[in-house]
């Protein structure tokens, strides 16, 4: 017999399947707020991370950022740094992507799934950092054109 699931990972599956599909039902939102602001008053951690969560889902950098960042002045668990990471990496920040993704790796060495998501955060990292050399590469040859 299974264990019935807390909230938070209600909301966590919710939220999965809400990263995974190209467009965001906008009536399902709402709903997610709704149940994460539930939490406030419960697990102010969760409901912080939860939030870090969604504002990354929806592309808000910022605010993800920011949400994360209050839940670990709460908890400073590996659960709360390999959120923080995912939502960066879904954002594109894979610089701190990668900065929790190695805090999480110095307490649970050789984790599979840890493993994957470093990985692919580390390669888009690269690919941004040798982007922005090329692309100042092509603005000082333009310059020079240009002289």
């Amino acid at each position: 017999m299974s264990l019935p699931n807390t909230k938070g990972e209600e909301i966590t599956a919710r939220l999965e399947i809400l990263s995974k599909r190209s467009e965001v039902n906008p009536f399902e939102v709402p709903s997610l707020k709704k149940d994460i602001e539930k939490l406030a008053s419960v697990n102010a951690a969760e409901f912080f991370m939860l939030g870090g969560m969604l504002a990354a889902t929806l592309g808000d950098s910022g605010e993800s950022k920011e949400l994360h960042e209050k839940t670990l002045r709460l908890v400073s668990d590996e659960v709360t740094f390999f959120n923080f990471g995912i939502s960066m990496k879904t954002v594109g920040d894979f610089t701190l992507a990668n900065k929790m993704f190695n805090k999480v790796a110095e307490k649970l060495p050789g984790d599979s799934i840890l493993l994957t998501h470093r990985l692919s955060s580390m390669e888009a990292d690269a690919l941004v950092q040798r982007c922005d050399i090329a692309i100042k590469l092509v603005e000082d040859l333009d310059a020079c054109r240009a002289a």
